[in-house]
């Protein structure tokens, strides 16, 4: 399973762990200079975590985006998966 610790105080460009207080809302990177809110941080490196792995072939979430196109979890087209477009 997708191990949740250190979402926030890690890097999501280069993988740098920091502290992180709760009080600094925004990330700003040593290492690689990114700077970027803490939450949005935090959802690109659990993305990156759930999509990297054993649990991204067994995504069954499922939502449409503004023209339609059902997607899984990862971003991924349903019809990229089982050959034809689910509804």
């Amino acid at each position: 399973m997708t191990d949740f610790f250190h979402l926030r105080s890690t890097c999501s460009s280069c993988g740098h762990v920091q502290d992180m207080p709760l009080n600094i809302r925004t990330y700003d990177c040593p290492e690689c200079g990114l700077s970027i809110d803490r939450d949005r941080c935090a959802s690109i490196n659990l993305r990156k975590r759930v999509c990297n792995s054993e649990v991204s072939s067994e995504c069954k979430t499922h939502s449409r985006n503004a023209v339609g196109l059902t997607v899984d979890a990862c971003g991924r087209s349903a019809a990229d998966s089982s050959g034809e477009s689910r509804k």
